[in-house]
């Protein structure tokens, strides 16, 4: 039996594991990175879009809007919830043709993109999502319209 004004020294185990838990966690996210005014890693973003060929034309204007609200978040602060990770696009061309877009789909990939977005034809769509899933790498569509995607 402990005697009033006795007080125990050290850390409990429950804090202990509660300093830890935060610790893992904050250094997961990069907060270390954000405490001492790093700029947090860039985030990739790959896109496929037929910027030749037959379908250039609207792969272009797809390419254009995705500039644009790239560079809008971006100079709105980034991803807030990330720090203020900047979005950095990395770009590949199908030259319109399914099998080109499975393989630019697979380059950005092996670069480290987080997702990718595309690829506006749905022949191409469907062939690069193939890839994108193969990997476990997310693609958001753009445009397409065929039933399957």
């Amino acid at each position: 039996m402990r005697s009033k004004g006795y007080q125990k020294k050290g850390v409990s185990r429950r804090t202990f594991l509660k300093l830890s838990g935060a610790l893992g966690l904050a250094t997961s996210v990069n907060f270390p990175g954000v405490v001492l005014g790093k700029e947090p890693e860039k985030i990739k973003v790959g896109a496929v879009w037929p910027l030749s060929g037959l379908l250039a034309k609207g792969g272009d204007a797809s390419k254009v809007g995705g500039e644009i609200a790239i560079s809008e978040i971006n100079a709105a602060g980034g991803i807030k919830s990330l720090g203020g990770a900047k979005i950095e696009l990395l770009i590949g061309d199908s030259q319109s043709k399914s099998e080109i877009g499975m393989g630019e789909e697979e380059r950005l990939i092996q670069r480290g993109v987080a997702a990718m977005v595309g690829c506006w034809s749905s022949d191409i769509t469907l062939a690069a999502t193939q890839v994108a899933a193969k990997y476990g790498v997310p693609h958001i569509v753009d445009m397409a319209t065929a039933p399957e995607i």
